[in-house]
């Protein structure tokens, strides 16, 4: 790996990291949204207190970015997913790995589409530590805290209700 990739990997990692600090505290809200002033970078740790918090949830967490067209057709997929499973034991977090310094840009996005669930700026720790190499990448976490999936690619609406749904019902 060069030096400049090597820097690249790092400057992810550090984005996506600080995504999930934005999530846990998204969820420590109640899934609240938060607006541009809070907007801020999530690290792992965050991510680790929110599922702590969420355990007996499935979690989803959508890592996404503003100027990628497969993530744009993915997201109404995720509201209507949100809005579907709203009190019923599912967790939907958006997490941003757009450079920290699009924060207003993002903000505008997720009022733009009318994003009803928590989205964050992903730390470069996050996406090291899930692999992040492309987007939309989708992880979802069992009501144990256990992931269960981890991958690439765009979801759309029946496979994001047919993974929830075997999660939900998963004792």
């Amino acid at each position: 790996m060069s030096k400049k990739e090597g820097r690249m990997k790092t400057n992810f990692l550090r984005l996506t990291l600080g995504f999930l600090g934005v999530l846990w505290m998204a969820c420590a809200l109640g899934g609240t949204r938060v607006q541009a002033e809070t907007l801020d970078v999530v690290h792992i740790k965050d991510v680790n207190e929110m599922l702590q918090k969420n355990a007996d949830k499935v979690v989803m967490l959508n890592f996404f970015a503003t100027w990628c067209p497969p993530c744009r057709d993915e997201i109404p997929e995720l509201i209507n997913a949100y809005k579907a499973y709203k009190g019923k034991k599912v967790v939907i977090v958006g997490l941003s790995v757009d450079e920290p310094k699009s924060k207003a840009q993002v903000d505008s996005f997720i009022k733009k589409l009318k994003i009803p669930y928590p989205v964050f700026m992903a730390g470069k720790d996050l996406l090291l530590r899930f692999g992040i190499d492309s987007i939309p990448h989708n992880v979802f976490y069992d009501r144990h805290g256990k992931m269960v999936i981890s991958q690439p690619g765009q979801c759309d609406a029946e496979d994001i209700k047919l993974v929830i749904e075997d999660l939900l019902s998963d004792e």
